[in-house]
């Protein structure tokens, strides 16, 4: 097999790309790492550089293909996540946000979007606690979208195929319920599975489809906080945009809005914190939960998110 050249310069050239193509920052640290990886690649594009295989992700962008950036992407994203990650926000969605819902929504529709939804473990969890949601849902349209950029980890979800680790977190009860036991791990049964969609999108180019607009609740955890300040302004107000008035956006617990200009409003329990996007008025108005914190989100000057000072290559924000 012929000699594949890679240059450093060739390797921050690639890391530009990936950040301008879908904000992924690859650390310099981890670019040697990436450098091994890249090579089959390159190979099986018929390449003899990195440098080329930039020239072939540049003409993708420019004519809005994504073929070779497909077997790319997966190299520069890691999907570490299991089944019920974070109960407390999880706890908070379904004895608070889904009940405020139901209580105030007049059209019976919920629209919840997992982005990005990893492997699908993140979706399915939210499709167990609406089947035992504490208000009855019979009758009400359900929706669970569940978005990520990599085509890999799409493929997963819906396969709904999961190792045992990725049940660190789960009641036996639930396993019990909703999963069948295979080699090697669980899938999940037909009736939950049917509750969920997947789609391979890129937040800084989604297409124009109804079927990304009109969402009541956004979960998107541990992603902002591996974008630099400019993507996470733009992946913030593309939420805002995505979200009913009185909708609801989860974020991880190392990611905070401080110091954006929005207009989300803060609202913290004994749970989780989160943010609420501001209801029309009128009688149709999604009102504040009761006896819970809220405060408009104005605040200026410190740094708008906080997180581990190593970061992986892409760590997703899934459940």
């Amino acid at each position: 097999m012929p000699s594949i050249s890679v240059t450093q310069g060739e390797l921050l050239q690639l890391k530009d790309l990936v950040q301008s193509y879908c904000g992924i920052r690859v650390e310099d640290s981890k670019l040697e790492f990436l450098q091994d990886r890249l090579v089959p690649v390159i190979s099986a594009q018929g390449l003899a550089s990195l440098g080329e295989l930039c020239q072939v992700l540049l003409r993708e962008i420019a004519f809005g293909k994504d073929v070779v950036w497909n077997t790319v992407l997966p190299l520069v994203t890691i999907n570490e996540t299991y089944f019920f990650r974070e109960l407390g926000q999880l706890r908070e969605f379904r004895d608070h946000v889904v009940p405020a819902l139901v209580g105030t929504k007049s059209l019976r529709q919920i629209k919840i979007l997992s982005a990005p939804c990893s492997s699908g473990e993140e979706p399915y969890t939210l499709a167990m606690l609406l089947d035992e949601s504490p208000v009855s849902l019979a009758g009400w349209s359900v929706e669970i979208l569940g978005i990520d950029i990599d085509p890999e980890a799409i493929g997963k979800a819906r396969a709904a195929f999961y190792p045992h680790s990725a049940f660190r977190a789960t009641e036996e009860r639930y396993r019990s319920k909703y999963f069948t036991p295979k080699e090697g791990g669980h899938r999940v049964v037909p009736t939950l599975a049917g509750k969920a969609r997947f789609m391979q999108a890129n937040l800084l180019d989604l297409p124009k489809d109804r079927a990304l607009e009109g969402f009541d609740v956004i979960f998107s955890r541990n992603m902002l906080i591996y974008f630099d300040k400019a993507t996470q302004r733009r992946v913030v107000d593309q939420f805002y945009r995505m979200l009913n008035p009185g909708g609801y956006l989860f974020l991880g617990h190392s990611e905070s809005l401080m110091g954006f200009d929005v207009e989300f409003k803060l609202k913290v329990s004994s749970e989780a914190i989160y943010y609420e996007k501001p209801a029309l008025p009128g009688p149709t108005s999604t009102s504040p939960l009761p006896s819970r914190g809220t405060s408009p989100l104005r605040a200026p000057g410190t740094s708008p998110l906080s997180g581990p000072g190593s970061a992986p290559l892409f760590t997703r924000g899934s459940i």
